[in-house]
């Protein structure tokens, strides 16, 4: 007998083809919602109620089946059940036209079933397409992606803010590096001739600068280089256009911060222990570099270490240069504050470390950052101890003279 897995659901035949019982998901009649959870199960390797109730009606003890995959089910589900895998054959070209000719009873007509299973199979891709748009790690990619062009982009609006501004109060921009406290000076005070001594409205603007930049000294330095410089007499177009930069750029900064919590907040909920080790902007470059979670959970310490050193990997694999030690790792603190020395043997051991956080993260769900941290702090300070010096120079061999040719 064979045991045969169709759209609608599983089908028992004689070697000849001819139906001898079958099982509807759900109820007599194909339901398009029926179908789509029976499927849903044989994806998942589950056994739908449907195979249970048809094997033990017909007591079976051994069948034929066309699938792997269903073999593997059943025998989950059967362990007495004897199952042979049928790939070719004259007696499986026989069952598949019984089958055929089965749906085809079924539905009336061979073209309403393929616009059924048309139907079903279309379902089932939405289905799945939706579930990857909620994957978390979608999300993060997305977040770290924004937040990465926000940073070049407020940087080269802040470069030319600065440029601008610099023409009509050049020390400010010499005085105060901080581009956010720049930025919000230009767009709370505007013109600086407001902050001279002939301006009436002095002591409230000089207020505003103490409240922004939140240091006397500072505000006293701007003040005299306002008395010993000329500054730039602007019209008030060119105000309210040097305002309105600068309010683009603070309303960049204020929603680069929005998505940084986002991102720390979707982080630690998705993957707490990554996030632990390596912090939210590093994990989430790692899991964008690798294209999701789980990839990054199935790649191994030695490729985690080099991720986003692709390049100079490469070259080292041509006989151009030597080795990268580290790639997206070099910004972790651990790594860029050690010596030179040391950053290959730290960042190898945060690798490792990461790549464990990364698959408790994806297969397990359990926390373990705390003690994958206490391990990673101490094996630091051993390498910290163990390689306190840096190692001695190599000897350079010289380099072998090349004879010359001949002279005819």
């Amino acid at each position: 007998m064979w045991l045969i897995s169709t759209i609608v659901g599983p089908v028992i035949l004689d070697d000849n083809g001819n139906v001898i019982s079958y099982k509807i998901y759900g109820k007599e009649k194909p339901s398009l919602s029926e179908v789509i959870e029976g499927i849903k199960k044989l994806e998942k390797k589950e056994c739908p109620s449907e195979f249970e109730t048809l094997i033990k009606e017909q007591n079976i003890d051994r069948i034929k089946t066309d699938s792997e995959i269903i073999a593997e089910i059943l025998k989950g589900t059967f362990s007495k059940l004897k199952i042979e895998v049928v790939y070719d054959g004259p007696e499986l070209t026989e069952v598949r036209n019984g089958v055929h000719k089965f749906l085809e009873r079924l539905f009336g007509t061979y073209e309403k079933y393929v616009e059924f299973a048309n139907a079903t199979l279309v379902e089932i891709t939405r289905d799945k397409l939706r579930e990857v748009g909620e994957e978390p790690d979608k999300m993060i990619i997305q977040a770290i992606t924004m937040i990465e062009e926000l940073t070049e982009a407020t940087n080269a609006l802040m470069a030319h803010l600065r440029e601008w501004f610099g023409i009509v109060f050049p020390e400010l921009g010499k005085i105060i590096d901080d581009h956010r406290k720049f930025a919000t000076i230009v767009y709370e005070i505007g013109n600086p001739s407001r902050l001279s001594a002939e301006s009436k409205d002095r002591e409230e603007y000089v207020k505003k600068l103490e409240q922004i930049l939140g240091n006397k000294k500072t505000v006293d330095r701007i003040l005299e280089a306002l008395e010993t410089s000329a500054p730039v007499k602007i019209t008030d177009k060119d105000e309210k256009e040097l305002r309105s930069v600068a309010k683009l750029v603070l309303d960049m900064f204020n929603l680069r911060d929005d998505l940084e919590t986002y991102l720390q907040e979707l982080m630690e909920d998705t993957c707490p222990n990554l996030t632990k080790l390596a912090g939210p902007t590093i994990g989430a470059k790692l899991i964008r570099k690798t294209g999701g979670l789980r990839q990054l959970a199935l790649k191994p310490a030695s490729t985690i270490q080099v991720l986003g050193a692709e390049k100079a990997l490469f070259r080292a694999l041509r006989g151009k240069g030597t080795p990268p030690k580290h790639g997206i790792l070099f910004t972790h603190p651990f790594v860029f504050r050690a010596p030179w020395w040391q950053r290959g043997k730290i960042a190898r051991t945060l690798a490792s470390k990461l790549a464990i956080a990364a698959r408790v993260d994806y297969f397990s769900k359990e926390y373990i950052g705390d003690e994958l941290w206490n391990e990673l702090l101490q094996r630091v300070e051993e390498i910290k101890k163990k390689y306190a010096k840096p190692p001695p120079e190599k000897m350079k061999r010289p380099k072998p003279r090349l004879r010359e040719k001949k002279r005819k």
